[in-house]
C-alpha cells in the first residue's frame, strides 16, 4: 500500500542553471538525509533516463530517481519505508559558457522542472494476501497499533519533502514556486514495479 503525502514541482522558465551542479548537489543531499548510500554509488536508484537533441527545439532530458529510507523491516517482504520520488524534466535548453571567478563554466539555458512526490510505502503481504482470519488480524493491528506508527512516518516524510523544497530553492535561487497544473510524463517511459525500484541498478548517466 502507498500513501501520497505531498506533491509539488519547481520550475524555472527560460533561465540559466547548472544542471550538473543541481544533479550532484541533490544527490549529496539525499545521501546526507539517509535516502541513498554514499558507499554504493552503482546502486543509486536512478531508474530511467531519456534524452533527445534536435536543432529545432534544442535538448530535452528526463531523469527519474526513486531514493528511499527503510524505517521498519519485519521480514524481507514486510516493511515500511519513506520515498522521495524525483522526476527531472529539462527541455528547450542549450549549453552555454559563462565566466565564474575568472573561469569558464558550462551552464544550460532553457526550462528546468523537478517533480517531487513524498510517499509512504508499507507492505505486510502475509496479512494482505492471507485468508479471512489473517485479514481480520491485520485489521486489528492496523487500527490499534500501526495507525499511530504510520501517522508518525507520514509527518517525517512530509518534513523531509519540505526540507528538500527549501534546498532546491537555495540551489536555484528562486523567489517563487509554481504549483503543479497536471502531471507530466516523458514521451517514452517505463513501468517500474516495486521490486524493480528496490533492486540495485547502475546509474545510466553521470552529468
Amino acid at each position: 500500500m502507498e500513501i501520497l503525502v505531498a506533491f509539488y514541482k519547481v520550475k524555472a522558465v527560460r533561465g540559466t542553471f547548472a544542471f550538473r551542479r543541481i544533479y550532484q548537489d541533490l544527490r549529496y543531499w539525499l545521501v546526507g538525509e539517509g535516502y541513498a548510500n554514499s558507499e554504493n554509488t552503482p546502486g543509486f536508484p536512478e531508474i530511467y533516463v531519456w534524452h533527445e537533441d534536435t536543432q529545432k527545439s534544442g535538448k530535452e532530458t528526463w531523469i527519474w530517481w526513486r531514493p528511499y529510507q527503510r524505517v521498519g523491516t519485519f521480514t524481507s517482504e514486510a516493511f515500511i519505508r519513506r520515498e522521495l520520488r524525483l522526476n527531472y524534466h529539462v527541455y528547450k535548453y542549450r549549453d552555454d559558457k559563462i565566466m565564474v571567478e575568472g573561469k569558464k563554466e558550462t551552464v544550460q539555458v532553457g526550462t528546468f522542472e523537478l517533480f517531487v512526490e513524498a510517499v509512504l510505502v508499507f507492505q505486510f503481504p502475509s496479512w494482505e494476501k492471507g485468508g479471512p482470519f489473517m485479514q481480520s488480524l491485520f485489521e486489528f493491528f492496523w487500527k490499534r497499533i500501526y495507525w499511530r506508527s504510520i501517522e508518525g512516518h507520514k509527518s517525517e516524510v512530509l518534513s523531509d519533502a519540505y526540507k528538500l523544497q527549501g534546498y532546491l530553492k537555495r540551489i536555484l535561487e528562486m523567489k517563487t514556486w509554481t504549483p503543479p497544473e497536471r502531471e507530466h510524463y516523458p514521451k517514452y517511459g517505463i513501468t517500474v514495479s516495486l521490486s524493480a525500484i528496490t533492486a540495485k541498478r547502475s546509474p545510466v548517466i553521470s552529468p
